[in-house]
């Protein structure tokens, strides 16, 4: 027996599945997953059928609804009527702040003329503002127009000229032309009123189409000129049948010449259509509309539909 024991024996450690292969041995084959099957019921089982959420018991309270008498936090919004739209800018997406009103609202479709001011902004005290707005800045733009003349006139002309009667230069012609400039700066204040006033178009004082409707404009000339044409006919028809003392055509109303006439003409035709404008504008336009700003809804007047 020798005396002498060697190491120890090591124990065998069992092979794990990531060893490497020692040369001629293989590894055992694996099991591979099974996929998961749904257990089938057994023959004369019922089928489970789809989840349905449990029905509260007749009378019980339905969720969201409070107790007769209890203040409601929250109520859902009715819906407008049937075919009437809320305006755009109330229409928010759910957790957005809705968008500012427009500045300028129209009135709604098919109302009359004398109605135009009647739009979603307006308010009692729009139009009695808007006249004394009116009145007081057309006054401030007419006098200054007024001064700053007498300035240029007292400037170009040598000296200044003190009014005598009616008139408030000597020339007549130079004061015919100040008088209708006078009266034509009130188009932009009429138009200014509408606008920062009562927060409308400018054009709604002009028409029921918010615009200037240039071909009805040209078809209403046609009447004024054949009346103006059918008036000198029977002036002069007149004259020749009974003929006075007065004859427009005698030497008191014969020609005057060019040199006289185009001045006038030329301010006549230049500034009669800004001053005829300014008192449509004025009187027709904004007057009439303030005034059936407070008549009832759908009186007065027929609709106007028209391109």
């Amino acid at each position: 027996m020798d005396s002498q024991q060697g190491p120890p024996e090591q124990p065998q450690q069992a092979e794990q599945p990531g060893d490497p292969q020692t040369p001629g041995q293989s590894n055992p084959p694996q099991a591979q997953p099974q996929p998961w099957v749904a257990p089938q019921p057994q023959p004369g089982q019922a089928q489970p059928g789809p989840w349905v959420a449990p029905q509260p018991p007749p009378g019980a309270m339905q969720p969201g609804q409070s107790q007769p008498g209890e203040p409601q936090f929250w109520a859902p919004q009715q819906p407008p009527p049937w075919g009437v739209q809320p305006p755009p800018w109330a229409q928010a997406p759910y957790g957005t702040a809705p968008p500012r009103a427009p500045r300028v609202v129209s009135a709604p479709p098919n109302v009359p003329f004398h109605q135009l001011a009647r739009t979603e902004l307006h308010r009692w005290w729009r139009p009695l503002l808007g006249t004394v707005f009116l009145l007081v800045v057309g006054l401030l733009v007419s006098s200054a127009v007024l001064i700053f003349w007498e300035i240029v006139h007292g400037i170009l002309g040598g000296g200044f000229d003190e009014p005598q009667g009616n008139q408030i230069f000597p020339n007549p012609t130079e004061d015919l032309a100040v008088t209708l400039v006078t009266l034509a700066v009130l188009i932009p204040v009429v138009l200014l009123t509408v606008r920062l006033v009562q927060r409308r178009p400018i054009g709604s004082v002009v028409s029921v189409l918010n615009r200037l409707r240039w071909r009805w404009l040209l078809i209403c000339c046609l009447p004024g000129l054949g009346y103006l044409a059918l008036s000198y006919g029977l002036g002069l028809a007149a004259v020749a049948v009974f003929p006075t003392e007065g004859d427009p055509m005698s030497t008191s109303g014969s020609w005057v010449g060019w040199g006289r006439f185009v001045v006038p003409a030329l301010v006549v035709l230049c500034l009669v259509p800004f001053q005829s404008a300014a008192e449509e504008l004025l009187f027709r336009g904004w007057l009439v509309q303030a005034i059936g700003a407070y008549s009832p809804d759908g009186a007065g007047g027929k609709k106007f539909v028209q391109a």
